[in-house]
């Protein structure tokens, strides 16, 4: 009897000029995605360590910023047992300032690059990735988050 080792499957990370879709998200209420327009910044945190500096870094950014579709945050929560997903975390989401685009099958984030407990940046322009940063630091992560939220994004990167 033969036996083998299956390799698990390597993704491709989104790349400069890629379009990012996440037309499948809805949010912790159950709204579908909208404004992919307008989106700018896509912040997503891969660890619980990244996660935890990333909503510590949001806890000051204007709610507008989030309303206007510019600034969005998308969680992966496809490892989540549905259980746990809609009896803890969802309600608790619910609780938040801010809309979480949530990826229930994992598809959307999959290609996001990521880097070990950092969050990542993904700049947008026309729906395309134009630039990915990953952020460590809380204080780091809000001040480029709070110019995005209250400047114009042309401005974004010339100031980081």
């Amino acid at each position: 009897m033969l036996v083998g080792c299956a390799t698990p499957k390597t993704v491709d990370y989104l790349s400069i000029g890629n379009r990012i879709q996440f037309e499948q998200l809805s949010n912790q209420f159950d709204e579908p995605f909208s404004k992919p327009g307008e989106m700018r910044v896509v912040v997503y945190a891969s660890s619980m360590d990244a996660k935890d500096n990333l909503q510590a870094a949001l806890s000051n950014i204007p709610k507008q910023c989030f309303d206007e579709g510019r600034l969005v945050y998308v969680a992966n929560v496809s490892g989540m047992p549905g259980l746990i997903t809609d009896m803890v975390a969802i309600p608790k989401m619910k609780e938040w300032a801010y809309p979480v685009w949530l990826d229930k099958t994992g598809e959307a984030t999959a290609r996001l690059p990521v880097y070990a407990d950092m969050v990542s940046v993904v700049e947008v322009e026309d729906g395309r990735l134009k630039n990915v940063s990953f952020i460590g630091a809380t204080r780091t992560l809000q001040d480029m988050l709070s110019r995005l939220c209250s400047t114009d994004y042309a401005s974004l990167g010339s100031a980081a």
